[in-house]
């Protein structure tokens, strides 16, 4: 990060405040609340630095969506209503070190996502 500034402050203090993997806009309706005159384009802008300089985490997909839990961790994405969960795999997390250490020797990078139906979509799908 080249510099602090009060907005990324905030912007990062919030994201780590929740356990959810909001949207963009999402963060800027929370962040709007202590800096009332931020604008969207603000938002974006300090998203996409802190995700480049490593202190947030930036989920790609058809929706874009910010994880501020920067430990490693792994998430599953619903395929209905988009939105990003975190997973525990166990088990699997030597397979995916194994991996990992592999594709660095080769310049590669592993990215895993799991995919399966929500909770709430599979309560949803039932009424």
């Amino acid at each position: 990060m080249k510099y602090k500034s009060r907005q990324r402050d905030i912007i990062l203090e919030q994201l780590k405040m929740v356990d959810c993997h909001p949207t963009a806009d999402e963060v800027y309706i929370m962040v709007k609340r202590k800096l009332p005159k931020i604008g969207i384009a603000t938002v974006y802008r300090n998203l996409e630095q802190l995700s480049k300089g490593g202190c947030i985490f930036k989920l790609d997909g058809d929706i874009k969506r910010y994880d501020g839990n920067i430990m490693r961790h792994f998430h599953y994405r619903c395929p209905q209503c988009e939105r990003v969960f975190d997973l525990d795999i166990g088990k699997l997390e030597s397979i995916y070190d194994d991996l990992s250490n592999e594709s660095h020797k080769q310049g590669l990078e592993v990215k895993v996502e799991f995919v399966r139906i929500c909770e709430n979509c599979i309560e949803n799908k039932g009424k």
